[in-house]
């Protein structure tokens, strides 16, 4: 039966996707883990003022890498196992040099933005200065574990991973004894550990696989390929921000900077599950691409379908266990009241797991088969309730007014990756 769901021919095959999704899970499992208890860790000693600070500016974290992802992250494992598989280390060292450009632009803009914000408020500024100084760490250290993927490698970004969690905890801890923990140092705490694991990716990655002559493609023609896949992915990043994480800011506009702390707080408690998805996306693109290239459009479709069901299911357990001990687990993570009487929005943010399950798989499968504009179009739809009725909800309800925005995005999203993927596989039937 697993023969069938995974469309192998060989049963040896499986195993060893299995075994590359298992170490898939182990790279994510210890970056996952690093930022949830990071994420704790600093809820709990900084305050919810100061976390909320902590929350806008990653927050922000999250929009700015949506550049690196649609420029760079997302054609790259969609065109290297296919268009540029005979020349990838040539094509994955001129990947890396735009990323690198990107990396400093990044951080001059959040530069500015610190400034900016310290002129408002002390802790925000610190927040965004931080962030602004570990952005070209964090955003090369994604590359590099987007390359292990490329190259099948999923043990090496593991190992990755885990220099990662060592070096973040362990300054943290530093931290904390010093009495240093503040916004600004999150932030630089999660630099040296990306800093540290791009030692070691890249002393692998570029010693192994140094290009040679003739072996890249043409910089013009790469960047027409990756532009024109890349624009609807840039686009659809931006529109996922605003469906999935626009809540934070917004709520420190309108409610204050405990508020926003309180909902990351406890929207961290449905990250596990969301990164062990991202775990096995990061495998399932290139994995989903080279079987496209052997069997075709309509059977990747149906395989991306499947790998949906088998998420709803995972997301159906895990959400229902966080609901049902909602404010027990609330207090063992936190132990703090503040954070405990708002542990009813977990509720929202289980759905709407479950929600964002459905849509996983066959995302995937429509993004490999170059439909990255129907992914925008269903991301813009998902977008709708957060433009008209997000500010209004958030005012009129409060944090619940923003967990019900954020999960009506979701909701609307999934809906209509689910109408077009159906289209999609109906038409490839024929």
């Amino acid at each position: 039966m697993m023969h069938h769901y995974l469309g192998s021919g060989r049963w040896r095959n499986v195993v060893l996707w299995i075994r590359r999704g298992g170490l898939s899970l182990v790279d994510q499992a210890a970056v996952s883990l690093t930022t949830f208890l990071a994420s704790v860790l600093l809820a709990r000693w900084m305050g919810p003022e100061a976390f909320g600070a902590y929350a806008v500016a990653f927050s922000a974290l999250l929009l700015v890498s949506g550049l690196q992802n649609g420029m760079i992250l997302e054609p790259m494992s969609v065109f290297g196992p296919s268009l540029y598989r005979s020349m990838l280390p040539g094509y994955v060292a001129l990947n890396l040099r735009a990323n690198s450009a990107i990396c400093i632009g990044l951080a001059g803009l959040l530069s500015l933005a610190g400034l900016a914000a310290g002129s408002m408020g002390t802790v925000l500024g610190q927040s965004f200065l931080g962030l602004a100084v570990s952005v070209p760490l964090i955003l090369t250290y994604w590359f590099l574990r987007r390359a292990c993927y490329l190259r099948l490698r999923p043990g090496l970004a593991a190992a990755g991973g885990g220099m990662y969690a060592g070096a973040v905890l362990g300054l943290l801890a530093v931290f904390h004894l010093r009495e240093w923990i503040s916004p600004l140092t999150a932030f630089v705490t999660l630099g040296a550990g990306s800093a540290m694991a791009c030692l070691l990716l890249a002393a692998v990655l570029l010693r192994r696989e140094r290009p040679g002559r003739g072996d890249a493609p043409p910089r013009r023609e790469a960047l027409q390929h990756h532009w024109k896949y890349g624009k609807w992915i840039l686009s659809a990043g931006l529109l996922s921000w605003l469906v999935n994480s626009v809540t934070v800011p917004l709520s420190a506009a309108i409610l204050g900077l405990e508020m926003a702390g309180a909902f990351k707080a406890l929207e961290n408690l449905v990250m596990p599950l969301d990164r062990s998805f991202t775990a096995f996306g990061l495998l399932a693109l290139p994995a989903l691409s080279t079987r496209r290239a052997r069997v075709g459009d309509s059977e990747t479709l149906k395989t991306s379908g499947r790998l949906s069901f088998v998420a709803v299911g995972v997301a159906l357990c895990y959400s229902a266990l966080l609901i049902f001990a909602a404010p027990r687990i609330v207090e063992l993570v936190y132990g703090d009241p503040f954070y405990v009487q708002y542990s009813w929005i977990l509720v929202f943010f289980g759905v709407s797991a479950v929600l964002g399950a459905a849509g996983f798989g066959i995302a995937a499968g429509i993004r490999v088969i170059e439909k990255p504009r129907i992914v925008f179009v269903s991301l813009m739809i998902g977008v709708v309730p957060v433009v008209l009725a997000g500010v209004w909800l958030t005012t009129a309800m409060g944090l619940a007014g923003a967990a019900l925005t954020q999960l009506a995005g979701t909701a609307l999203n999934t809906a209509s990756l689910v109408f077009y993927w159906t289209r999609l596989v109906r038409k490839r039937a024929r």
